[in-house]
């Protein structure tokens, strides 16, 4: 800052000082402090001329600073003429392409696939498509909308699990596709294997069902504990036998997939709704 500013508030300093020691002299000189005509006058001066010279420094000093920060601004710098200005080399063309360059391979067609109503059956086409219009899976709503049983509904869903429209998340199903297109894609994507090869005689023999299975149903439903190694304990049988009795609750719906350490999971929950799967089963 410049020394005139400095000199404005050097002034105004002084002049309050002035001013606040008359005003100061005037009480001291009336007698016994009494405040008569004459002081409360010589008040009203002193601040009348406090204020005028408060206005008058701070408009001084506004000016001086903003003359002040004008003289420091550098002048703006006039252009180069415009023969010193560099030269710019022309850029080559780019040389033509040779017409004996390899072109790139065109990507191949992908083979076409069967319409899915020959790669899939009627009524797993059906389920599917329901389950995506309402985005929910249940077991119990399939068989009353179908008017099927709970191992026909199993059996309809085991495709789409494979194929990844359904996904298992603890004891429910969820609906990944949104739309029917999206379950086109995923349709059309999965190399759907025939039926045979789902339902191997030799994986799981739902037909033939183990004498133990209602008797084991029970039991997991009951304790809501599905793991192989407590039926061989409780049910003292064999680790083979027990592996395929844990197998039958899964094709049945009973229990989930096995998940090693942490057993399977139990899905169903009350002993009244196991009754009814055993009697479709025709289990006793």
């Amino acid at each position: 800052m410049k020394s005139n500013a400095y000199q404005l508030l050097l002034w105004y300093v002084i002049s309050l000082i002035f001013l606040g020691g008359l005003i100061l002299g005037t009480i001291i000189v009336s007698s016994d402090f009494v405040w008569g005509d004459t002081v409360f006058i010589v008040l009203a001066c002193a601040i009348f001329f406090m204020g005028i010279i408060t206005l008058t420094v701070r408009a001084a000093y506004k000016k001086t600073l903003r003359q002040e920060a004008q003289q420091e601004i550098p002048a703006p710098q006039q252009p180069a003429p415009a023969s010193e200005s560099p030269k710019k080399e022309p850029t080559p063309a780019p040389a033509p392409e040779l017409e004996s360059a390899p072109r790139k391979s065109e990507p191949k067609p992908s083979p076409v696939k069967a319409p899915l109503e020959d790669r899939y059956s009627p009524r797993v086409l059906a389920i599917a498509r329901y389950i995506v219009r309402i985005q929910r899976c249940v077991i119990s709503d399939l068989q009353a909308e179908f008017g099927i049983s709970r191992m026909d509904v199993l059996e309809a869903l085991k495709p789409l699990e494979h194929a990844g429209v359904i996904s298992m998340k603890g004891t429910k199903r969820l609906v990944i596709p949104n739309d029917e297109e999206a379950l086109e894609k995923y349709l059309n994507a999965y190399e759907m294997p025939s039926m045979m090869e789902i339902y191997a005689p030799g994986q799981v023999d739902m037909p033939r069902l183990d004498p133990m299975f209602a008797d084991v149903a029970r039991y997991v439903v009951t304790k809501q504990e599905g793991s192989t190694s407590r039926l061989q304990r409780v049910f003292e049988i064999g680790y083979n036998r027990a592996g395929k009795l844990s197998d039958q609750l899964e094709a049945a719906g009973i229990v989930g997939p096995n998940k090693g350490p942490m057993g399977r999971d139990v899905l169903i929950q009350d002993l009244d709704q196991l009754e009814h799967l055993l009697a479709d089963l025709g289990a006793k």
